[in-house]
């Protein structure tokens, strides 16, 4: 069993503010910024309002299911081989990588980057300008608000952009994706895959206003426009 804290220094050493929090052990822990006990119902691992890095235990010997909060600052956060649920800090723009297992990463107010490793798994931008890798498995991927880029990955995904501008790419697999609100550009890539234009404003609204772009490319796709205003390209 192993806590790292560092202060601001290059020295490794204890402070109240942890910069750096790695936990080793295969068994079940609450980890803070404080302090380690132990916990039955699973591992739970919290940063600072620093920069922080948090690292479930790695390998595919260990399934163990990880719960981790970003709380403040530029953080990474890394799951482990369970399904793992991360969720970004409240500021700053932060890094949540998912791993194996059927993990669940969340966004917050940054702009943030969310890699859901394999399993499948599901990812959700919150506010900011967000960047979305589902990677390999039958991934679900959420922009929300901000414009947003989605990256399907392997397997077959199901990408919503939600509101904003945003950038959707499929990839390999028979992909679902849906722009929704805003002016959207959709890529289906490889497969068979589904691309709707979504919700891009009123029948009245005037020329160039929320338009979206769409590109089926390799494979029988299905291209929908859903737009009663004039701009869906196809």
């Amino acid at each position: 069993m192993a806590i790292i804290q560092r202060s601001d220094s290059n020295d490794i050493q204890n402070t109240n503010n942890d910069k750096i929090a790695n936990l080793f052990s295969r068994s079940n822990d609450i980890l803070t910024g404080r302090g380690l006990n132990n916990n039955t119902s699973g591992g739970i691992l919290q940063g600072t309002n620093g920069n922080d890095l948090l690292n479930a235990p790695q390998g595919n010997t260990n399934t163990n299911s990880y719960t981790i909060f970003g709380l403040g600052g530029n953080d990474t956060l890394t799951g482990g081989g369970g399904n793992d649920k991360i969720y970004a800090g409240i500021s700053g723009n932060s890094l949540l990588n998912g791993g194996d297992g059927n993990d669940r990463l969340f966004g917050n107010l940054g702009d943030d980057t969310l890699n859901g490793g394999s399993g499948n798994d599901l990812l959700s931008g919150s506010l900011g300008d967000d960047l979305l890798n589902g990677d390999s498995g039958n991934d679900t991927l959420v922009g929300s608000l901000g414009n947003d880029t989605l990256n399907g990955g392997l397997g077959n995904d199901n990408l919503s952009g939600s509101a904003g501008d945003d950038l959707l790419f499929g990839a390999a697999g028979n992909d679902t994706l849906n722009g929704d609100q805003g002016s959207d550009v959709i890529f289906g890539g490889d497969g068979n895959d589904n691309l709707i234009g979504g919700r891009s404003g009123s029948p009245n609204a005037p020329e160039g206003f929320f338009e979206d772009f769409l590109v089926g490319g390799a494979g029988s796709d299905t291209l929908n426009g859903f737009s009663p205003s004039r701009g869906t390209s196809i």
